[in-house]
């Protein structure tokens, strides 16, 4: 197996990046971002990222290759995952449920009405929000105090 049959990119479109994956590999995500929101990039002609919604300004197209992609993944990965380690989903589990808070989410800014979590530090997030971040990370996004 050649490492064009193994490796394909993708573009993420939580994060909007490319990114290369091994196709072998269950349950493929980003390795950004770790969302699940990936399309494979099957041809720069009708590249995802060139979907523009109305009244933004067009993007500038570029190529790339996966060579070029597998070098820059390789020279970013160690960048991107510095800080704490991921969170476990005993301690994600644990966090408390919290509903109709009176607060803003601080990630998405929407209001926190329905399936919440109370961060041990108090601050509150929505699940959805907060449950990629703990993925990559076990502390609160915005003081930084560990979940554990």
């Amino acid at each position: 197996m050649n490492f064009e049959d193994t490796f394909k990119i993708f573009w993420c479109h939580s994060c909007r990046s490319h990114i290369l994956l091994n196709i072998n590999i269950p349950n493929l995500c980003c390795i950004r971002c770790r969302s699940e929101l990936i399309e494979e990039i099957e041809s720069i002609d009708q590249h995802p990222s060139q979907f523009i919604p109305q009244g933004l300004e067009p993007r500038i197209s570029q190529t790339f290759n996966l060579r070029s992609i597998y070098i820059i993944q390789v020279i970013t990965s160690s960048i991107a995952n510095r800080g704490a380690p991921p969170a476990s989903n005993n301690d994600i589990n644990s966090l408390e449920i919290v509903n109709d808070s009176e607060e803003d989410c601080p990630i998405c800014q929407d209001s926190l009405e329905s399936n919440c979590r109370r961060m041990r530090c108090g601050h509150v997030y929505h699940f959805s929000c907060l449950r990629p971040w703990l993925r990559m990370h076990n502390t609160c996004p915005v003081c930084r105090v560990s979940l554990s």
